[in-house]
């Protein structure tokens, strides 16, 4: 066998090997794809039913009104109409002392409306959608 008929056997393995490599690699992102995909499905559920029995409010009244009407309330904090900013400029040239002092002050309004939960952003959302799940699975209702 010559160098180059070497050469070609090499390339030839090399080539059956990556793709192997490839197949395996591309079922266990499909699988992985699929489990993501489940996730979602279950999330998109439970958050479906946390909107229909939550509602999201930045002031007190709100809160009352969700309270009312026999949903979960949520207050958040950071982006109600206590803190007094009309802006996200505004709140990031804002005295990061007053700015906290201003959360605080919100967050003490929305807890005198009686909420279920309060947050100080959306992001805290998640884990609120799982705790009312887990207080729904247990029976408990808002």
């Amino acid at each position: 066998m010559t160098d180059f008929d070497e050469l070609l056997e090499e390339l030839k393995q090399k080539r059956d090997e990556l793709r192997l490599q490839m197949h395996l690699a591309s079922k266990e992102i499909k699988d992985e794809w699929e489990d993501l995909e489940e996730k979602m499905e279950d999330f998109a559920g439970k958050a479906k039913k946390f909107s229909d029995d939550a509602k999201l409010k930045e002031t007190g009244t709100g809160i009352g009104e969700a309270l009312e009407a026999g949903c979960w309330g949520v207050g958040i904090a950071r982006y109600s109409n206590y803190m007094d900013i009309n802006s996200l400029e505004e709140a990031d040239a804002m005295d990061p002392a007053d700015f906290e002092r201003r959360v605080e002050k919100s967050r003490q309004i929305l807890r005198s409306g009686g909420p279920h939960y309060v947050i100080d952003e959306p992001s805290e959302l998640i884990d609120v959608v799982a705790d009312v799940n887990a207080r729904l699975a247990c029976g408990e209702r808002p």
